[in-house]
């Protein structure tokens, strides 16, 4: 199975059915919504006081009142559920305006790149492409060197398969975004196609130099250096890639017991102890050094009561501090 397909992916049928999150899932969705509800009652502390109910923010803002409904709905309810006990995490999300509401963002400012980013990964996502690629398009006109707004032109450029324009696009790339993984990783892939084994081979090797814990272009360098005839450089990479793969697996496994841990409220036990160094070791394993000691300074808290409780429980993992990453992001 290739390294970015994940179980759902690969079974037929299983993409049109409405699946369940897995811990993990549910975990990162609990963050992004906490994060998202932070956002959103900074936006609304903008509006004028007397303004920020639904009709009169629209009025406001310019914005679909359904839109603002939303926001205040969501952002309110977070605050209700915060100082009631009660945090309903991941459910706040299907409150807040999908693609639809984007569109309206954008079109109140057209200036916010940032904004245009997210909504042309959502169009792309949707199946509406040519409306992603205009969105790019626009991006690129107006912050020409961005490296992340290039980034994103040349992803979007070769889920389409319009390698003709991405071979062009990589020409003109500026200076600072061939100095980025992503770059060379595409470069990679073209000549790869094209059977450029060589030129293939010097491409991988600097987007693994780059960003050396990506499992996908370990994958990728070890084919071209196996076509190549170079057994021992291919086989040292594929076991990088396994090391990598076998540590995610881990991580799963151990943040699921974690979580779960952490939904019965039984944090402070040897089990969920024994979880969170296993989810620091795996997080070193992938190279992922300040997720790892993030999850040791939780663990040096959550030190099991077994075990005196005092905190003082060793170098290992735990849930992350406010901001942080979750430690099960793509990677760097």
């Amino acid at each position: 199975m290739p390294p970015e397909l994940s179980l759902h992916d690969s079974v037929a049928g299983w993409s049109e059915l409405p699946l369940p999150l897995t811990s993990i899932e549910r975990a990162q969705a609990e963050q992004v919504a906490r994060r998202l509800n932070e956002e959103l009652r900074g936006l609304i502390s903008l509006v004028p006081e007397g303004h920020r109910g639904a009709s009169a923010m629209s009025r406001v803002l310019e914005l679909d009142r359904a839109t603002c409904q939303r926001i205040v709905a969501t952002a309110g309810g977070s605050i209700r559920e915060r100082d009631s006990g009660r945090d309903e995490g991941a459910r706040s999300l299907v409150q807040l305006p999908g693609v639809q509401g984007l569109r309206q963002f954008v079109a109140a400012d057209p200036s916010d790149i940032e904004s245009r980013r997210a909504l042309a990964k959502a169009e792309q996502a949707i199946g509406q492409s040519d409306h992603a690629v205009r969105l790019m398009e626009d991006c690129l006109v107006d912050d020409s060197e961005n490296p992340r707004v290039w980034e994103d032109w040349l992803t979007l450029l070769h889920e389409r398969g319009a390698l003709d324009r991405l071979a062009k696009a990589l020409e003109k790339a500026p200076p600072p975004v061939r100095e980025r993984a992503v770059y060379w990783n595409l470069q990679g892939l073209l000549h790869e196609r094209a059977t450029r084994l060589e030129d293939a081979a010097r491409a991988y090797r600097k987007a693994v130099e780059l960003m050396p814990n990506n499992a996908e272009f370990l994958y990728r360098l070890s084919i071209v250096e196996t076509r190549l005839g170079k057994a021992a450089e291919a086989q040292a990479l594929r076991a990088r890639f396994k090391a990598i793969n076998d540590a995610r697996d881990q991580l799963e496994e151990a943040y699921n017991t974690y979580s779960d841990a952490v939904l019965d409220g039984k944090t402070r036990t040897p089990e969920a102890d024994n979880a969170l160094r296993a989810i620091a070791a795996a997080c070193r394993g992938m190279g992922w050094l300040r997720e790892a000691e993030a999850w040791t300074q939780v663990r040096l808290i959550e030190a099991p009561v077994e075990a005196g409780g005092s905190g003082s429980a060793g170098t290992d993992g735990g849930p992350l501090p406010a901001g942080s990453s979750t430690g099960v992001t793509p990677e760097r």
